[in-house]
This record gives C-alpha cells, structure tokens and sequence, in this order.
C-alpha cells in the first residue's frame, strides 16, 4: 500500500500561490480525481481485505492549505490537531496497525491513506527537500490515530451517514466534524472557583460601579456548553467573535466605541467596555490553551497586541450594538423576571432558579457541602468506595467518577416530582431501587458460589458511569429536598457488570486505585442515523463469560461456550416497526430485553437444575441462538405494565434492545 501510495502522489502537479517553505499546493483538477479516485480503490480493497467497518471515503480538500502554509521548516512536518501528514511518525503508526492486523494473513504496512476516519486530503510541493521528498500529503480531519479507529466488520456496516457503492462510509457534515475535538485537544476547560470570571472590570452586577447600567442587564452563568464552541479553535487564528458568543479582549476598539456612545447618551463617563457588560450575554467559560497566543492588535481589532494563555467566551450573542443597551433602572425592562441584583433571567436558562430545580451544585460547592472530616472530600470518598466495592466483587470496569455541571442541563429538563425518573443518558440516586436490586443480586451470584451481597445496590455503584451532580429541589419529592443524578448511562443490566481483576478491562485506561478513566464524551453520548428519527440506535456493551449465569454448551454453535453477538444495524429495520409503547414485545425474529422475563426465567431456572452453580435470573443475552443485536433509545420514556409484559415487575425504559434472529 505504501509503494503504491508514494507512485500515486508524486504524481500530484498542479501550482497554486508560494510561500518560503510551501512552494505551491495543488487544485483540483482532471487528473487528481483520477488519483483520489484511485485511492478509494486501494481503502476499499484494504476495508474488504481487513474487514474494517467504518472506512471513509477520501475527497480533495482545499482547506487544508490553511494548515500546510502554517509550515514554516522542516521542524513542522508533523500530526497537527486536525490533520495527519504522511510518512511521519510511522514507526508508532504502523504498530497500531500491526496490532489491528495481527490475525489476518495479509502483511502490508501502514500507510495514512489507510486510516479509516480520514476523509479528505491536499498536496502541496515544497521549496526545499524534507527527508529526500520535495512534497507533502496532509489527511484531514483526524490528529491521532488509536486502535479504537478502526471498526471491524463488513465494509461500509458502520457507517453513520450512509455509505458508497463501493462500501466506503459518506463523511458527515464539516460542521459535525469540527465541533468533537480529539482527545490531544488544544483547549482545556476550566471553571473559576465558584464560576466567576475574574477580571480588572468592574462586576456586571454592580450598577454603581460601572455608572451606567442598562435596564436590561443579564444575569451571567458559567455554562459549560459553550466548551463546544471553544473546541472549534483550532489554532490561534481562530480567536475572534463567532456566530453566537464573543471573546473577551477581541475587538476592543469597535466595542469601546459603541459603549462610549451609549454611555454618552446617559450622561455618564465611563470609558473602558469589557465583554462581560454586554447586557444580552448570559454565559461565560473560561479556557485554558496549550500555547501562547499573540494576537496583533491590526488584526484582533485591538489597541495594543495582547498575549494570552486562556480565553474567555460569553454567550449567546455574536454582535454587540447600540441598540443592545437599554438605559433605565436595572431590571426594569426584564422580559422574564429578575434577580435580586436586578439582573434579568434568561428564558429557558440552562442554570438558575426554575420552578422545579432550584440550584445545582458547583463542584466547589460539592466540596464544601459534604463531610469536611473526609479525608479528600466527598468525590474523592465515592471513588474510594467504588473502588472497594470492585475489589471485593471483582469488577473489571467499575469507572472513576468526576463531579460534571453537563448534567445539570438533563436536571433542569424536570418540571415536577414526575420528572424524577431515570432518563436516556442519566439514572436518579434512589430511583426504583427495587428494580434494580434484582439485577445486582444475580451479578453477586455469578460472580462466585460463595459471594455474599454484603452491600445493598445503590447508583453510585454502576460500573459504566463516569459523572454525577447533586441539585437542590424547590419542593419535596417523597421527602427527597435534594437528587443525585448519575451519567451518562440510563439503564441497568447484567452484562454492565464485567468480571475480572479491578481495572482489567478499561478501555482507557486506569487510575491508581483500579478504576477505569472515562472515554471521551463523544464516545458515550450515541446519535441515530437521522436527525428525524424516532429510535436512536446505540452499541451496548458485550456481555462476558464471568458477569452472566453459566451458558449453555450451544451458545455460539461449535466456537465455544459463549454466543459470539455481533452488533447488527439490519436489526434496525425490525426497531423503526415499532410505533408506541405497547409494540415493546418478543417479534417472529426477534426477542426484547426484558420483555416476558416470567416465561424467561421458568425456562432458565429449569435448565439450571443439572448446572452446578445455578443462576436464577435469566438475561436475553443469555440464548444460545441469537446471534445479532442492537440498541435503540426511545423518543419518549414507555411505561411496561407487569401483567401485559409478563414480568415480575413494572418496568421503565429509555430505550431498547433486540436481539436476532429467534
């Protein structure tokens, strides 16, 4: 693949603009879709060759000009943060590759053009040589490379937005690409003890301090959504006003500018403006960059250069004008109410006082509301016990968790004490606990003959979540002034709970104490196939020998003692039949978790009367003959009756999951 690679590119060579290090980069032309052409040839071939799922199609890409002519010597022929240039770093790359490969009799070395999530690609000559080549070859949008990259399977069986005649998978939208930064990201988030931004302006909230207030002042809170905004910064350059928020120490003059003349027009003199005035701002993030950004004052609209090591983001307002500011008492033009500052409330604010939830906890907070006599404070006593409760049960994957103000986004979707429910992405501390008490019992019965359930089941004890927040209620709900909400899964089974040494089965790797590190989020959080679809397909954890009841000697034919499942989307069809909550039911092809667990269970318990060690909860995962399966969340949360769903119990979910093909 190398070989035919290198032939390929020096082939590239049209001329376009010139710089000391780049000599040109080349256009699209006739011959280079010959050549892109030809390259999807050779990724379609390696898909089918390897078995490799999700391997994209690869098109030309002027954009990427932009990072090449960023390239000033030799030095900077690297992997950028959104880009992966070809020949370097091989030696690390082609050993992911070997490990990916290791079972497969074909023996080709790594190429990039083999790397399954790029999608597009640019040349550009040099005007010097670097290792003997005068050219370079970036492949965008991806900086790394992991084993995690590549998908096994079909070719083209796990694409998420289509894919060609030749199994190659249709890259999604730029847009959805740019807004997921990769793992080495060049922006790091971090909140201001107790979310306030400090700066040498005066307080938005202090009318007197700055002379001149509007009435229509917002109230600002820190919001860690617009972390998604930052991560679109790729490089310095990007520092400036986007769409939506604006930053802080940008553009300087025009705004000084308008403030001067708005506080012209009330009689007041005050003459520096500060992003965090702006009336209609009500969020703010702060972030840390991994370099030293100079912004030149002719080009960021300043009167003087500033360097920076963090920027500051205020939302939702991209603009700032005149017309923003509306002079009077504070508060007094507030659409939706006000603080007792007299700061006006966002609708539909994603923070604040609603009528249901009255405040979420800062992680500062957090800290200072529990037990100060806890050696590291709470957090650092929840992961203890995690910990603990691994060891003596031998979980493989129990994860750390970390405090995560993102879940007060799911909180404040509540209205009313009907609201304090498990969710799709969230499952509520002390929820239906009896529900969930089945489940962990018949993990401690499979974990061993002698295993004792010294501890009763809680949430904080699922092994796959990774964040929680504590928030205050401004009603009781049977009793409850406060909830936990624990993320970001929303149910509860069986196989969720792996067997094995703690830490032996992360998929990130580790703590100190034994607990798995979280993925990334964009690994966690799934999307459907289509943003108009009512079932949202996701991949559930594979079930393990050691966390399920012993298996029948026919699971998986003549491979072994477990079913191999394979992740299947054809399965999907048999979802989207679905219309309501009463067709959650056992198909002619297909089987539902938890559905009928009665008529299960009797079919089980008897087939573990000449077992050994006898398990008496059956999981459907659990049948010898289904080979496929999938994972749907719900639009809407279903409600399955005990007597109609022939369980023992009432049952709530989130979503579903549908295993093929008995």
């Amino acid at each position: 693949m190398k070989a035919i690679l290198t032939v390929t590119l020096v082939l590239f060579g049209v001329r376009f603009g010139q710089t000391d290090f780049i000599k040109n980069c080349l256009t699209e032309g006739e011959s280079i879709k010959d050549i892109i052409a030809a390259m999807n040839e050779i990724r379609a071939s390696h898909a089918e060759d390897y078995q490799i799922a999700n391997m994209h199609e690869l098109k030309y890409d002027m954009s990427l000009e932009k990072e090449a002519r960023k390239m000033k010597s030799c030095n900077d022929l690297k992997h950028g943060v959104n880009y992966r240039v070809a020949f370097y770093g091989e030696g690390k790359s082609d050993a992911v590759w070997k490990e990916f490969v290791k079972n497969s009799a074909l023996t080709d070395s790594y190429s990039e053009a083999d790397h399954p999530l790029l999608t597009f690609m640019i040349k550009c000559d040099l005007t010097t040589e670097c290792d003997e080549r005068n050219f370079i070859v970036l492949f965008g949008p991806r900086g790394t490379l992991s084993l995690s990259d590549f998908q096994r399977g079909p070719p083209g069986s796990k694409c998420t937005h289509g894919k060609t005649e030749e199994g190659l998978c249709i890259a999604p939208p730029k847009t959805e690409l740019e807004t997921t930064a990769p793992p080495t990201s060049k922006i790091e988030t971090t909140a201001p003890p107790k979310f306030k931004i400090e700066t040498t302006a005066p307080s938005r909230s202090d009318s007197e301090a700055i002379g001149s207030s509007s009435e229509n002042n917002g109230e600002g809170k820190y919001d860690m959504a617009l972390e998604k905004e930052a991560r679109k910064m790729k490089s310095c350059d990007d520092i400036k006003h986007g769409v939506n928020y604006r930053v802080a120490f940008y553009g300087k003059r025009e705004s000084r500018a308008i403030w001067q003349e708005f506080v012209k027009s009330v009689n007041k003199s005050f003459y520096y403006f500060e992003e965090e005035k702006h009336p209609f701002q009500t969020s703010v993030i702060q972030c840390i960059l991994t370099s030293e950004c100079e912004l030149d004052a002719r080009c960021s609209g300043n009167s003087f250069d500033t360097k920076v090591h963090s920027v500051t983001l205020y939302g939702w307002r991209g603009t700032l004008s005149l017309s923003d500011f509306q002079p009077g008492l504070a508060g007094s033009k507030c659409t939706h109410g006000k603080t007792e500052r007299g700061l006006c409330i966002e609708n539909n604010a994603p923070s604040g006082n609603t009528d249901f939830i009255k405040h979420c906890l800062t992680e500062e907070e957090y800290k200072t509301w529990s037990d100060p006599t806890i050696e590291g404070n709470m957090i650092t006593s929840l992961n203890n016990e995690r910990a603990h409760i691994a060891t003596i049960y031998q979980i493989a994957n129990m994860h750390e968790l970390k405090y995560d103000m993102a879940l007060e986004k799911e909180a404040r979707k509540m209205k009313s004490c009907d609201d304090y429910k498990h969710g799709a992405n969230y499952r509520v501390d002390d929820y239906r606990i009896l529900e969930s008490l089945p489940i962990w019992d018949a993990f401690v019965k499979n974990v061993s003959e002698n295993a004792t359930n010294i501890w009763m089941y809680n949430e904080n004890m699922h092994p796959l979540q990774t964040s929680f927040i504590k928030c205050d209620l401004t009603n009781d709900c049977d009793k409850a002034t406060a909830f936990t909400l624990y993320g970001w899964h929303g149910t509860l089974s069986v196989s969720d709970f792996q067997h094995g040494p703690p830490g032996s089965k992360c998929t990130h790797g580790k703590t100190k104490q034994g607990l798995c590190i979280a993925p990334p989020r964009s690994e966690m959080e799934t999307t459907g196939p289509s943003p108009k679809s009512k079932i949202e397909t996701t991949v559930p954890p594979r079930s393990d020998s050691e966390t399920t009841a012993p298996s029948s000697e026919n699971n998986g034919g003549s491979e072994g003692a477990n079913s191999i499942l394979k992740y299947d989307m054809s399965l999907e069809k048999e979802a989207r039949k679905m219309k309501s909550c009463d067709d959650i039911k056992h198909g002619v092809n297909y089987r539902v978790a938890f559905y009928g667990e009665k008529e299960s269970r009797a079919i089980w318990q008897e087939l573990m009367k000449s077992k050994k060690y006898p398990s008496e909860y059956f999981q459907e995962e659990e049948h010898p003959l289904q080979t496929s399966v999938i994972q749907c969340a719900l639009t809407a949360t279903c409600h399955l009756n005990a007597s109609r769903s022939g369980n023992s119990f009432n049952t709530e979910m989130a979503t579903i999951t549908l295993y093929g093909w008995r």
